[in-house]
């Protein structure tokens, strides 16, 4: 009986997926960054609360990033935005701005 699938699938595939994951994670970063943006203009404008920030951004229909990614179109991700996300957005952005201050500290003393 022939087995299904690639025969040379072992062969083939590619393990080291590090660039992949650097892509993925430098764009995360970016569209934190960006959303991080939009969050400060609308704390000054008197929403503060992670539910209230995620209704005011479904309400100017901005998009997630998995919303915002075509190739993942009708899965995870097509309802919007949820305080859960706002929160998990700061805390990205709020890390980011932690790690380059170690860099820069680091740097400092070498």
């Amino acid at each position: 009986m022939k087995k299904k699938g690639n025969p040379n699938f072992e062969r083939d595939r590619n393990r080291d997926t590090s660039a992949a994951n650097q892509t993925r994670i430098k764009n995360a970063d970016e569209f934190a960054r960006k959303i991080n943006a939009l969050f400060t203009k609308l704390n000054k404008e008197g929403i503060k609360t992670n539910k209230g920030l995620a209704e005011a951004l479904n309400a100017n229909n901005i998009k997630t990033s998995r919303q915002d990614n075509k190739s993942i179109e009708g899965t995870m991700g097509t309802k919007g935005w949820s305080a859960t996300q706002v929160k998990r957005i700061k805390e990205r952005v709020k890390g980011l701005k932690d790690h380059g201050a170690l860099e820069r500290l680091f740097k400092q003393n070498r």
